[in-house]
């Protein structure tokens, strides 16, 4: 995945750089929706969750997390349709949360999955992923 992204856009860098080398400069003035895949071939599952704790153990409350579970990093929208269900009204959910400009309808069916975008460090533990160690640590605290 890796190779056809760097032949697309010349400048890619699968090294880096990553998000959570700049977790240090988010503040909560903006809310902040990660959203990653189990399935994600191009950034691990394991990346947004690390930013996510990083940025919950710094006190941000306006930090969530969607998790989907088949879904392909450049297609979220379109690859499977039970996620592209879950992003679309998660979104629209977040949006209306903050007072964004949204849709009713879409809001109104993400509720239950918006609700849910701030896990705990237990409802994390859910996800078999290989773990950094510092995402064991933070996980284990």
């Amino acid at each position: 995945m890796h190779d056809i992204v760097a032949f697309f856009m010349g400048n890619y860098n699968k090294k880096g750089p990553f998000p959570i080398e700049y977790a240090e400069q988010i503040n909560d003035d903006i809310p902040l929706l990660l959203v990653t895949s189990l399935k994600d071939g191009l950034t691990s599952a394991q990346g947004a969750i690390k930013l996510y704790l990083e940025l919950r153990n710094r006190s941000l409350q306006k930090v969530h997390l969607l998790v989907l579970n088949n879904a392909l990093h450049p297609c979220y929208m379109i690859d499977n349709e039970a996620d592209r269900e879950l992003y679309e009204t998660t979104v629209h959910a977040f949006y209306k949360h903050y007072e964004l400009p949204y849709n009713k309808q879409r809001a109104q069916a993400g509720q239950k999955s918006f609700a849910r975008t701030q896990p705990s460090i237990d409802e994390l533990k859910k996800y078999a992923l290989p773990q950094c160690s510092l995402c064991s640590k933070l996980l284990n605290r």
